[in-house]
C-alpha cells in the first residue's frame, strides 16, 4: 500500500523483515498455535512489528524529503516521526481488532489466559 500510494521503494530488507513477520504471526502463530504453546510468542510479534514499523516511518520520511524538498530534515526530526509512526500503526492495528470484533463477531483480542471479547 506505501509503495502504491506514497510511490514510495521499500528496502529489499524491509521487505523481507514484512514477510517474515507475517509468516510467523500466520502460520507459526495461528496455523502451528504457537500463540498457545509459546508464551512469548504474541510479545515477540508485537515487538517486532513495532521495529518494523519505526523503520517503515523512516523510510517513508527520508524517501518523502529526497523527493519533495531539498532541505535536509534533521536526525531527531526523522527520529521522533519513525517513531509516532509506529505507535500509530500500533494503535491503528488495535482498533481495527475491536471494530473487526464488534463488527463480525469475532475474538481477535485473545490474551493468553484471558477470553478476549468472549468473556
Amino acid at each position: 500500500m506505501i509503495k502504491k500510494i506514497l510511490k514510495i521503494k521499500l528496502g529489499e530488507k524491509l521487505k523481507i523483515s514484512l514477510i517474515l513477520f507475517i509468516v510467523g504471526a500466520e502460520i507459526f502463530g495461528t496455523v502451528l498455535e504457537f500463540y498457545h504453546w509459546v508464551f512469548w510468542w504474541d510479545i515477540m510479534l508485537h515487538f517486532a512489528s513495532g521495529i518494523i514499523s519505526y523503520f517503515v516511518g523512516e523510510t517513508v520520511i527520508n524517501e518523502l524529503n529526497q523527493k519533495t524538498t531539498k532541505v535536509n530534515i534533521s536526525t531527531t526530526i526523522i527520529i521522533t516521526f519513525s517513531i509516532f509512526f509506529a505507535l500509530s500503526s500500533g494503535v491503528a492495528w488495535e482498533i481495527f481488532e475491536f471494530v473487526v470484533d464488534i463488527s463480525l463477531g469475532q475474538n481477535m483480542q485473545i490474551t493468553e489466559g484471558l477470553a478476549g471479547r468472549d468473556a
